[in-house]
């Protein structure tokens, strides 16, 4: 891994590679934490734990094994609070 092996993904790609674990999105998901970092910001968690919450996901995935994800998501990953450009 280099430096420049970094990754930003969108709340929509989180989601989608829980409730989809055979889609693109999850692919993305498992490619960028086998090949680099996942770089997040307290703001993009805040909306990810906030998006799972949401009661029309029990339907798919139950809250506990959201919440199981979420905290593996969060530990797996390296929080930044200054902008990406700074980095």
């Amino acid at each position: 891994m280099t430096t420049s092996d970094r990754f930003v993904l969108d709340t929509n790609t989180i989601v989608s590679a829980l409730l989809l674990p055979t889609s693109i999105p999850r692919q993305a998901f498992d490619r960028a934490f086998e090949t680099g970092r996942v770089i997040v910001s307290e703001a993009s968690v805040a909306e990810f734990a906030d998006v799972l919450q949401r009661s029309r996901f029990d339907k798919y995935v139950h809250e506990e094994e959201r919440l199981h994800f979420l905290a593996t998501f969060i530990h797996d990953t390296t929080l930044k609070s200054k902008s990406l450009t700074q980095m």
